[in-house]
């Protein structure tokens, strides 16, 4: 009974003061001693998941920015790696496995039950809410495991080779190392494996770190030239600079990991020490050997179970490099525009820093005038498809915010990854495109820009424009 309560409370369908009067009417002294033994009895021999402590207004917002990354990676890899594209039915996709998927069924057991075929499933777990008859694809399933499997063996000789790519929003061509790195806890365990991308600007040398997203907004190059390599004095230096920006991460994750389980910790030693207590006041009541000698045995048990779990608890707090290797590197080139084959009426706006971080900061500013914003967090840097989060005081985030910043009545280019972004997140993503921010700001705000807005794709590498009249018809 207290646990629905507590339940319903988490849940926000119950008041905690009509809990409390609710658990004193019907918790008797004998039960509710009943669920304090048992709470002691698997506070002292579960294993607790640090991992679980989290966000979850935040979390579940931002795992809303995921799906169309992983769709697009699996139906681009049932089609390049095995000739075999998934089908697009009227409720979601199909797919029978391949051989050399379905031969890594052992491997992929521990994950669940890898199919023959899978007649209808999504990668999106919101369509399951009405139509729960589809199975859910994502990473962690066997299918889409198997399949990111056998992409990466088969893509490797093309990996250690390189490529080449073309940025329509960069002025000079530049590299992209990317490095496969992995932290564990002290007990060996993995606690995180990713990509991180070194950008090498080939004109100035200048060197900064970039989230593996980089690549959703800049594609692939027709050319079939070489790759070139790094001077291999930058080649050390990036390596030094991934090892550096991980050492960080390392010490971040270990201080927050080490609070976490400095508080598991101190609930561990409640109830142990509990546990011990009770043993000992029944040693002293006992008169029986046989009794005294099972509470003895029994105090025994929990001292070392306590010392056990002090220590692996402490060592989850603490985090290092298992793994950091460069795997792949990519050429960027800028792209060539031919101004004399643009569409009638189009023009090409030229990317300039200044107007964009004088934009950016006159929209910051703006929101946190706004008495519901409590912080505005910058994601310039991370590649998630905007530029701005806004908060509020209770950690719950209110907007995520793309912003164009303009000196000119050119269309606005939004990318690729941006334009998805606004697809999935609909109303909580909004459009602030700012004329003139260095002299005399005019801002024009739109929600769910994917809705309202039509936008022109130039096929021969994908971007998307708006147009600046419907930007001024639809602006709140």
């Amino acid at each position: 009974m207290i646990e629905q309560v507590m339940k319903e409370v988490y849940e926000e369908n119950l008041n905690p003061e009509v809990a409390c009067d609710r658990v004193r009417d019907e918790v008797t002294a004998k039960k509710f001693q009943e669920i304090m033994n048992d709470t002691l009895e698997n506070l002292s021999s579960r294993e607790l998941n640090m991992g679980l402590v989290k966000d979850y207004n935040a979390e579940a917002k931002l795992r809303r920015l995921v799906p169309e990354v992983l769709r697009d990676f699996f139906i681009s890899a049932t089609d390049v790696v095995f000739d075999n594209p998934v089908k697009q039915k009227k409720e979601g996709w199909s797919w029978k496995t391949p051989n050399s998927v379905y031969n890594l069924r052992g491997q992929l057991k521990p994950l669940g039950d890898l199919g023959r075929e899978y007649k209808a499933f999504s990668f999106h777990k919101e369509d399951l809410d009405e139509r729960p008859h589809l199975e859910w694809v994502t990473p962690g399933h066997p299918l889409y495991e198997g399949v990111r499997r056998v992409t990466k063996k088969q893509g490797e000789g093309d990996l250690a080779k390189g490529a080449k790519f073309i940025d329509p929003s960069a002025q000079d061509p530049y590299w992209l190392q990317i490095f496969r790195y992995r932290l564990e806890d002290g007990n060996g365990d993995s606690i995180d494996e990713q990509l991180i991308v070194v950008k090498v600007e080939e004109r100035t040398g200048n060197i900064s770190l970039k989230p593996a997203s980089l690549f959703l907004d800049i594609v692939p190059s027709k050319s079939r030239d070489p790759v070139p390599r790094l001077p291999r004095d930058v080649a050390l230096l990036t390596t030094e600079t991934v090892g550096i920006a991980l050492e960080e991460i390392c010490e971040k994750q270990s201080m927050e990991r080490g609070e976490k389980a400095a508080k598991v910790k101190s609930h561990v030693q409640t109830s142990l020490n509990a546990l011990i207590r009770k043993e000992n006041i029944k040693f002293e009541r006992f008169e029986r050997d046989s009794d005294k000698h099972k509470c003895i045995e029994r105090v025994f048990d929990f001292e070392q179970r306590l010392d056990r779990r002090e220590k692996h608890l402490d060592r989850q707090g603490r985090v290092v490099i298992a793994q950091n290797i460069p795997i792949a590197l990519a050429f960027v080139e800028p792209m060539e525009i031919d101004t004399h084959n643009l569409p009638e009426g189009r023009t090409m706006p030229k990317q300039n820093k200044e107007v964009e971080e004088a934009a950016v900061d006159y929209v910051r500013n703006i929101e946190l005038a706004k008495p519901e914003v409590h912080e505005v967090k910058s994601r310039e840097a991370d590649g998630v498809g905007y530029d701005l989060e806004t908060w509020d005081a209770h950690g719950n985030i209110l907007r995520f915010i793309e912003v164009k910043g303009k000196t000119t009545e050119h269309d606005v280019i939004i990318t690729p990854n941006e334009w998805k972004v606004a697809e999935r997140l609909r109303d909580d993503y909004w459009l602030y495109v700012v004329s003139n921010p260095l002299s005399e700001p005019v801002m024009r705000v739109i929600q769910d820009p994917w809705a309202k807005l039509e936008v022109e794709t130039e096929t021969k590498i994908m971007r998307h424009f708006l147009g600046m009249e419907q930007i001024k018809n639809e602006a709140e």
